[in-house]
């Protein structure tokens, strides 16, 4: 955990999908971010992946899409993913597992259609489905 105690935990972009849309174990991760209870991380790709999705695939309006963005933005502590330090090449981890590392997570939060799940941990850090 944090200095402060909070656990900190990384968010898949799918995983803000089933919180916005159907509810459910996801949206309890968001309410406990509500409450203070955990502190959420994510990345400006994941959260521009999550507008795009939402633009293109549901139609969401440009009102809806900046109340989403304003909310998320809100809840969630965005790290810059930036480029790896060797060579300057970026890295090829997904945006997800490079926000955790650079977020310091205690966990990974995705949905049970991860593929991510079957990794289990990255860098020790657990990777759990909250789906």
């Amino acid at each position: 955990m944090s200095e402060s105690g909070t656990e900190r935990i990384a968010i898949e972009t799918a995983l803000w999908l089933e919180a916005l849309l159907f509810g459910g174990t996801a949206e309890e991760l968001v309410k406990m971010s509500l409450t203070g209870r955990v502190q959420l991380i994510s990345s400006r790709v994941q959260l521009d992946k999550l507008i795009q999705v939402l633009r293109e695939r549901l139609d969401f309006s440009e009102a809806a899409l900046d109340q989403v963005r304003r909310f998320v933005e809100d809840q969630v502590e965005i790290v810059e993913l930036g480029e790896a330090p060797a060579a300057g090449i970026p890295e090829n981890l997904p945006p997800i597992l490079r926000a955790a590392r650079i977020g310091s997570a205690h966990a990974i939060a995705t949905t049970d259609r991860s593929n991510l799940l079957s990794l289990e941990t990255f860098e020790g850090i657990p990777i759990v489905s909250m789906a």
